[in-house]
């Protein structure tokens, strides 16, 4: 894994996303946090993040909302969806999927395939 990641993490702070966050943390990652889209539109457009994971507590209108935000201000950082379900969204939108609940370990492996390769793979 490289040196540090830079993580945009967006979805409500509930125990899964939170103890998700800290690992992440632990291993070199420095996250930035949204509770919802809203919250994005205060983060500084200079910003960049490596990789943004929206959690599975948003709505599917609130992931598609974000990701669209994210493709037009940060085109570059690719986007992984945590949700048990493939999106109701367009391709374009995301880059990967996990499954909510998958191993922490599995979560740094494609938070680290997705900032270093660019490679699109969708894992379920």
């Amino acid at each position: 894994m490289k040196s540090s990641l830079r993580i945009l993490s967006i979805g409500v702070m509930e125990p899964l996303r939170v103890a998700y966050d800290i690992y992440l943390r632990q291993h070199r990652c420095e996250l930035a946090t949204a509770t919802d889209y809203r919250e994005l539109y205060a983060l500084p457009t200079e910003e960049k993040w490596e990789v943004a994971v929206l959690y599975y507590s948003l709505s599917q209108d609130e992931m598609r909302e974000s990701a669209h935000f994210i493709r037009r201000r940060w085109p570059k950082t690719r986007i992984l969806i945590m949700h048990a379900e493939t999106p109701r969204m367009d391709d374009a939108l995301y880059d990967d999927r996990v499954v909510p609940g998958v191993n922490p370990d599995v979560l740094l492996a494609v938070v680290d395939r997705l900032a270093g390769s660019g490679e699109r793979k969708l894992t379920a």
